[in-house]
């Protein structure tokens, strides 16, 4: 113990020559005057229970932007029993056993700017029950939650691409495991220990992982969501062959060509393969898509055999593990995104999310002469039967000339709003 604080006092002075020293109440903080940051180095009380992490602090009226809590900061600070950050909090790291052996934390939450968390930073926190890691987490390091024996749930976000040796060993209350995103490395005893871990849970965002890489690990949920505010149309790509579905909001279609006459077609499917790109439809009234598998004997495994496209003729569709640009002409006059009136040409730059897919096909203009200036071409669903399935809100069968403009009820009065049915538009029949 003496030789840990000779070491702590050693280093504030080496920080010293190059920054300054204040203690501002019963916190003390390290300043760099050229960078205007500061860092939460040192807490004196052995009594403090409420701790208020500013984002700011002032000095010689100069503001400071509080951007790191120190290693050792609170450690073994046991009567700390609240912990807080201001709104605005720039935090970054949680240096090394920053709060080691706090037994009186109960719950934390975490700003999102914090990017590491450092060795030991929590560890022996008996008494913490929960915990909400920051969004911007990349790094959980070596042993950093390790002997947190209340712990019951933690979901790792969806950015941590590394969970150190032994990150959570010893948390003997750790019962579920939600993983936003596919860590790509995860220490083999990164859960040694967890006696009551009964679930892990993969909960991939989609849109929110930026790519994809298959690891070792085993879960025994598996949940692929997505967000569509837009329209109840998307695209989607599955790391996983999903084998006890337990949500159904949606429909999967798989592409099945197109014809001569330039109808796109998909079909739907009760059978979903990993890998293989697919429209849904969500049936929430928000377009929100959730999927979750089970595996009924304990253990849902990955895919590892990368995206596989579907090529027919000369069009493609293309499944992605990882977020794509598409930003030149020649991109955006190939590829084609479904939306609520059928499949439509992608006019201007853009990102597609991760599991997502589009269509690659031929120039719009030489593939459809009489497409309308909306780029709407004309894509037909079907139902597990075969039948034409009437799933979105408005539905085109033809292509239709949007500077025309009008269109007709079978009666021959012109619509301005026309619900699903049989109209008249440029003398053919069309159902919306």
């Amino acid at each position: 113990m003496k030789n840990l604080f000779i070491s702590l006092i050693f280093s504030l002075c080496l920080f010293s020559a190059q920054a300054d020293k204040i203690s501002l109440g019963e916190l003390t903080y390290i300043i760099n005057t050229s960078t205007k940051e500061a860092t939460l180095a040192l807490c004196l009380s052995n009594s403090i229970t409420d701790v208020n992490i500013p984002a700011y602090i002032e000095y010689h009226g100069e503001q400071f932007t509080v951007v790191e809590i120190g290693d050792y900061c609170f450690y073994r600070k046991a009567a700390i029993t609240k912990v807080t950050f201001d709104d605005e909090s720039q935090i970054r790291n949680i240096g090394v056993k920053s709060f080691y052996q706090c037994t009186g934390i109960k719950d934390i939450e975490l700003p999102d700017q914090i990017t590491t968390i450092e060795s030991y930073s929590f560890a022996s926190c008996s008494a913490l029950e929960s915990v909400a890691l920051p969004a911007r987490l990349e790094t959980l390091d070596e042993g950093s939650f390790s002997g947190c024996t209340s712990l019951a749930e933690v979901t790792i976000p969806a950015e941590v691409s590394t969970i150190g040796m032994g990150c959570f060993d010893g948390c003997t209350s750790l019962e579920s495991v939600n993983f936003q995103g596919n860590p790509e490395n995860i220490d083999p005893s990164a859960f040694t220990g967890c006696s009551s871990l009964t679930k892990k849970e993969l909960i991939i965002d989609a849109g929110n992982v930026k790519e994809f890489n298959p690891n070792d690990n085993a879960y025994t949920n598996i949940v692929l969501r997505r967000s569509n505010t837009a329209h109840k149309l998307a695209t989607i790509t599955m790391p996983f062959k999903p084998n006890k579905p337990t949500r159904s909001n949606y429909a999967f279609y798989e592409f099945q060509g197109v014809s001569s006459d330039g109808v796109i077609s998909f079909q739907e499917t009760d059978s979903p393969e990993a890998d293989v790109p697919y429209v849904v439809y969500s049936n929430d009234e928000n377009g929100d898509f959730e999927f979750v598998a089970e595996d009924v004997d304990g253990a849902v495994t990955l895919s590892s055999a990368g995206a596989q496209s579907v090529n027919i003729g000369d069009w493609t569709f293309v499944a992605l593990y990882s977020q794509l640009s598409l930003s030149t002409s020649a991109d955006l006059k190939h590829s084609y995104l479904p939306v609520e009136e059928g499949i439509q040409n992608i006019m201007e730059p853009t990102i597609l999310p991760t599991f997502s897919a589009y269509l690659s096909g031929p120039n719009v203009d030489e593939a459809f002469p009489n497409i309308g200036s909306d780029g709407i071409i004309y894509a037909q669903f079907k139902d597990l039967n075969g039948s034409t399935a009437s799933v979105m809100e408005i539905k085109v069968e033809g292509i239709i000339d949007a500077a025309d403009g009008k269109i007709y009820d079978l009666t021959g009065r012109q619509v301005q709003n026309p619900q699903h049915g049989i109209y008249i538009v440029r003398g053919k029949k069309v159902l919306f």
